[in-house]
């Protein structure tokens, strides 16, 4: 193994420990109820990646370009990000992410004429740009890849889809909420 994949499973594995401490004491399932998502990204990875560490670092370089697309820099140095929640389903046959996304009010979505449409347009940038889908082929009408939100409990439920408990197909390095809460005792 090299050392890039051993240092990536020793953040995983420290990622996995932080988020089932969150999951033992309630607080990531009652963060995630409370942030209220507005938007969804259906992201299906070519075949070229095999291994799920590969998916993660992919999904890692969608969310950094995104937040450099969507915030200034004087923003992103004040520490504003997207809160961005990923869950990876079917990593051995057709590997897929199903991405959550908040965007907090910002200087570059203020002043778009339409919220929304400026979203999709750095979505879609970012996708191009990584090369990571053929929307081409896979969505050349460009509504299943992107997906306002209208109720975000449900997607949140879906993105969830096995016992809750258990949380296995998030992807626990590319979570990024709001400060993480305390849950109600």
């Amino acid at each position: 193994m090299n050392n890039h994949a051993k240092y990536f499973r020793q953040k995983m594995m420290k990622a996995s420990n932080r988020v089932a401490r969150f999951v033992r004491d309630n607080r990531l399932t009652y963060d995630l109820e409370r942030i209220d998502f507005e938007y969804r990204i259906n992201v299906l990875l070519k075949n070229k990646h095999s291994h799920p560490v590969d998916y993660a670092n992919v999904i890692k370089k969608f969310q950094i370009m995104l937040n450099r697309e969507i915030f200034t820099r004087s923003e992103l140095r004040r520490n504003e990000q997207i809160n961005f929640f990923a869950s990876l389903e079917k990593a051995k046959t057709s590997p897929h992410y199903h991405i959550l996304i908040k965007v907090p009010d910002c200087k570059r979505s203020l002043d778009a004429p339409d919220k929304d449409s400026f979203i999709k347009k750095c979505v879609f940038n970012v996708l191009e740009c990584l090369n990571i889908v053929d929307l081409r082929t896979l969505d050349p009408n460009r509504t299943k890849t992107f997906q306002p939100l209208y109720d975000s409990a449900r997607a949140v439920e879906y993105n969830i889809k096995e016992d809750p408990q258990k949380l296995s197909n998030i992807d626990f390095a590319n979570i990024r909420l709001e400060t993480l809460s305390q849950a109600p005792a």
